[in-house]
């Protein structure tokens, strides 16, 4: 399983532990550029940009350090940003919803995978999923995001969890991509390029989840309201964070050939892979304008209501998202 370096489990244990913003407070002698620990479920290609900006400079010529952290985990990032540990960083759409409707000060600012990208992809004896019944299912968590879109998926073929099959939690694409190849798991749902991947490796396609449920919010970068409520400067901090994203995904879009090249050696891709990666992704799911999808997180919500995770009333969008910081990073941008 990924985790984090020794860096953030050292910086995020001191966090959360003294329950204070440690950069907030610096001496005078501390670096010019504003640091931030920004924390990630997983390291795959969707959340490339966050990566290629560090690579590119976006975040320097925003003045900022970003020191990114793979998690394994959306609860431990939820309640870093609740905490204000680490006030920014890249949240699951379900938890992040959930967490709001239960009273946490978290809101989203900014966009990220607008879309599903997960291929439902099985073992060869497995050619329809009504033939995942009683089998197991591999996903990142059991009520994240991924989670509750598999579930969903599953029910338009008249499945219930955990009546008809099993799930087992993996904390993420490259997990589950190990375990489905051990043979310990029926089926599991990968993301772009790993689905395709596993398929041209003969197992079988058993749904692309998107052509179920075609608007639903995996991930947005997320933000503590109250940090964001202390100070000016804190809010200008996240506005610069979102500049960068913005940045970032416009590169990848007018850039094919280098960001395919980059892509492939990144994440150990071979070149082909890299290159649907690229076009599923700058087509399909990066917003170039960093906004976050007010029909995926109108729909989100209503799968979540399906399944229990929340009740009416339903947090309205504008509850859920501050819009006001991808605006002023556009504006900034000079659109």
């Amino acid at each position: 399983m990924t985790t984090l370096t020794k860096h953030h489990k050292a910086r995020l244990c001191a966090l959360l532990v003294g329950g204070s913003l440690l950069w907030g407070t610096a001496p005078a002698l501390a670096q010019s550029k504003t640091p931030i620990d920004f924390y990630i479920i997983s390291k795959t290609v969707g959340h490339a940009p966050f990566w290629l900006a560090e690579k590119k400079g976006f975040y320097a010529q925003e003045n900022l350090d970003v020191k990114l952290g793979v998690t394994g985990s959306i609860s431990t990032i939820l309640s870093a940003v609740a905490s204000g540990a680490a006030p920014l960083s890249l949240g699951g759409g379900t938890d992040t919803i959930l967490a709001i409707q239960k009273g946490a000060p978290v809101v989203m600012i900014g966009g990220n995978l607008n879309a599903m990208t997960w291929t439902l992809v099985g073992q060869k004896p497995f050619q329809t999923m009504k033939e995942l019944k009683g089998q197991t299912i591999g996903v990142s968590a059991i009520t994240d995001v991924m989670g509750t879109a598999v579930k969903a998926v599953m029910r338009t073929q008249g499945m219930e969890y955990p009546r008809d099959y099993s799930l087992v939690q993996l904390g993420g694409t490259p997990n589950q991509w190990a375990a489905l190849q051990k043979g310990q798991l029926a089926a599991t749902a990968l993301a772009i390029p790993w689905g395709k991947q596993a398929v041209d490796s003969g197992y079988t396609q058993l749904a692309w989840l998107a052509d179920h449920i075609p608007n639903f919010l995996l991930t947005a970068i997320i933000a503590d309201r109250n940090w964001l409520a202390r100070s000016h400067e804190n809010r200008a901090t996240a506005v610069r964070l979102v500049k960068a994203a913005i940045q970032s995904y416009r590169w990848m879009n007018e850039n094919k050939a280098e960001a395919v090249s980059w892509i492939a050696e990144e994440f150990k891709l071979k070149p082909e892979y890299a290159e649907h990666a690229w076009e599923q992704y700058t087509r399909r799911v990066w917003p170039k304008d960093g906004r976050i999808s007010r029909q995926a997180v109108v729909e989100t919500t209503a799968v979540m209501q399906e399944f229990g995770l929340i009740s009416a009333p339903l947090p309205s969008p504008d509850s859920i998202m501050d819009l006001a910081i991808v605006e002023q990073a556009l504006k900034e941008l000079g659109r």
